[in-house]
């Protein structure tokens, strides 16, 4: 198989972070995607699986390289708060505190923000697509998430979870800023679905490959039962 497939990126929480524009390209099961970094915040995600998951496998190679002192942020469910920031330096992660290369990873399914601290670059994921069950946790509060295939498809007709009330943020490269939340909709409310808060529309959200999202759920932690098979 080879596909070839435009996208944008996009983000979360209580902290601000931002997107772009990639492509994907995959032969077999094994090729790599494209993310254009813009300066400033990013959400972007890795889909495809590397020897391992740690950031400096699927998140490091830039093009140009990435200027030092940029961040990355990942998410605390638990806690409810970004983890401490890893810092960009000679083409790697490091861990502030220790400063060894970034002990973090980021598996298929979850999003990071990354603060590009210059110049846009292009960053380079490489690895093999997942295939055949995807699950994902999608925990009550915020979360960052994304597809963890890497595919553009609309996420409440592949099985993620949505009730009343939850609520999904997009981000808003150039403004650095929250589009408007779209609002969730279970079986019993016309769902499951997202709508357009304004005028109660239901609204598509498929998104781009490289692109994260955040989710406030309201109810109990669930399952995003995600499959994906290659064709």
């Amino acid at each position: 198989m080879k596909t070839k497939t435009l996208l944008l990126t996009a983000v979360l929480s209580a902290a601000g972070i931002a997107s772009s524009l990639a492509q994907v390209y995959s032969v077999n099961v094994v090729g790599y995607i494209n993310v254009d970094v813009a300066p400033g915040l990013n959400l972007v995600t890795a889909q495809l699986t590397g020897t391992n998951n740690n950031v400096n496998t699927v998140l490091a190679v830039t093009t140009p390289v990435m200027s030092d002192n940029s961040l990355l942020f990942t998410w605390n469910s638990a806690g409810q708060t970004f983890n401490n920031a890893q810092i960009y330096g000679s083409g790697q992660w490091y861990d502030p505190n220790t400063s060894a290369l970034s002990t973090n990873t980021i598996n298929p399914g979850d999003a990071v923000f990354i603060n590009n601290a210059g110049t846009a670059v292009k960053l380079l994921v490489v690895g093999q697509v997942p295939t055949g069950s995807l699950p994902v946790t999608v925990s009550q509060n915020l979360g960052l998430y994304a597809d963890p295939a890497p595919v553009s498809q609309n996420i409440a007709t592949n099985g993620f979870p949505i009730d009343d009330n939850d609520l999904l943020y997009t981000w808003n490269v150039a403004g650095q800023t929250y589009n408007n939340a779209l609002i969730g909709g279970g079986p019993g409310s016309g769902g499951p679905a997202w709508f357009d808060p304004n005028t109660g529309t239901p609204v598509n959200y498929a998104p781009a490959v490289g692109e994260g999202f955040v989710v406030n759920r309201v109810g109990a932690t669930a399952t995003w039962n995600r499959s994906f098979a290659v064709q």
